[in-house]
Formats: C-alpha cells, sequence, structure tokens
C-alpha cells in the first residue's frame, strides 16, 4: 500500500506531499547505503511510493526522475514534519525506514544511521525508538545484526 497509508491519493494535502517527500529521501538513502541494489529494496520502494502517487503529488517527471517540487517538499518536511506530526505518525516513517533497511535481509550499520538520523530530524525521544523498534522485531534484540559494509 501507498504511504502514507491514510492520504487520498486523489487529492494528498500538503502535510501527506511532506510526508511522502521525506520517505521518499531518507528510504532512497537508505538503500543506497549499502551500495547494493537489491531486487526487494526496489519492491518495496515501487509499492510505497507508486509513481502514479508520486505523479498526483508532483514529485516525478516523464522520466520518473524527481523533481525539484520533490526536494522542496522535503526541505518543508524537515522544518514542519517535527512539530506538525503525531508520535504514532513519526513512528510510521520510523516504520517505513526499518523495513526498507531490512528490505535485503540485512541492517547495515550506514541504514541504521540513517534511520537515526531521521529519527532524530523528526525529535523522536530514544527510549520512544528503543521501545518501537523492540516492537518491529518482536521479543528479539533491539535491531538486528548489524553488518559492516
Amino acid at each position: 500500500m501507498a504511504f502514507p497509508e491514510d492520504a487520498d491519493p486523489n487529492n494528498p494535502t500538503e502535510l501527506d506531499r511532506m510526508r511522502l517527500a521525506f520517505g521518499v529521501f531518507v528510504g532512497r538513502r537508505i538503500v543506497e547505503a549499502d551500495g547494493i541494489l537489491d531486487i526487494d529494496e526496489i519492491d518495496l520502494l515501487t509499492m510505497a511510493f507508486p509513481n502514479a502517487w508520486m505523479e498526483t503529488c508532483g514529485f516525478i517527471d516523464e522520466a520518473t526522475q524527481l523533481t525539484p517540487a520533490c526536494r522542496a517538499a522535503y526541505d518543508d518536511a524537515c522544518k514542519i514534519l517535527p512539530v506538525s506530526l503525531s508520535l504514532p505518525e513519526k513512528l510510521d516513517l520510523i516504520t517505513l525506514f526499518h523495513r526498507t533497511c531490512m528490505a535485503d535481509g540485512e541492517l547495515h550499520e550506514r541504514e541504521l544511521a540513517i534511520l537515526m538520523s531521521a529519527a532524530q530530524l523528526l525529535h523522536v525521544q530514544g527510549a520512544d525508538l528503543r521501545e518501537h523498534l523492540l516492537d518491529l522485531r518482536g521479543t528479539g534484540p533491539l535491531v538486528p545484526a548489524i553488518r559492516k559494509g
């Protein structure tokens, strides 16, 4: 399902557009972090950010390249999302980023650093982040084993 799940794909709000742009930019950074482009990562991003949704928001051009409008929405998101989103909405983004990190079955140190940086940018407190990551992993460790790469 497209991200954010509660957005109206035919009538996105500015907040929807900012959440989408933030998700796209951070998701791309995570996918690029390990230097290996995995088909499962591509599938996840394609499902979360389908072209039709990206077009509706004005975030891709005819060649499916990100537009300046997407970058502008990301820049706005960095300022506005930390003060506009509820904790559950922020954690929805963290969940998306965690799934992106784990799409290839491994959590790389650089991927985790990007996820943690995004959480910090969103002003997610450390205890809330740890509890959420623990919930994502069930009763296992805070995060899966990290492969340096």
